[in-house]
């Protein structure tokens, strides 16, 4: 293996582990939040019932994004995607995805 190959493992694993602890710093601000939003909303329940719905409703979307864009991080991580190798992927599904007509069936970079 090369000086090449051994950089490209090293950053590899520099990119796994950096997605992981994103990953993991996602899931504790998601569970922090709803603990939170959980708690707030039962400290306040007998004031302005309202407005104190209406922003434990907001508090939980809160939450529902930080795990939709955690389950997007853990997706990158069993596959080994480098967010340079990621973004290309995307933009040509995004492509596709608004001109229907070009690709049916199995879409391909």
């Amino acid at each position: 293996m090369g000086e090449h190959g051994l950089i490209d493992t090293w950053l590899e694993r520099l990119d796994r582990g950096v997605y992981f602890l994103v990953a993991v710093l996602f899931l504790v601000a998601a569970a922090a939040m709803g603990v939170y939003s959980v708690l707030t909303f039962a400290q306040h329940l007998r004031d302005d019932f309202p407005l104190d719905l209406i922003t434990f409703i907001n508090d939980l979307l809160l939450v529902l994004i930080i795990l939709e864009v955690l389950g997007t991080v853990r997706s990158y991580l069993p596959d080994g995607y480098h967010v340079a190798r990621a973004i290309p992927v995307h933009r040509h599904h995004l492509r596709h995805a608004t001109h229907p007509r070009r690709c049916f069936g199995s879409c391909t970079p």
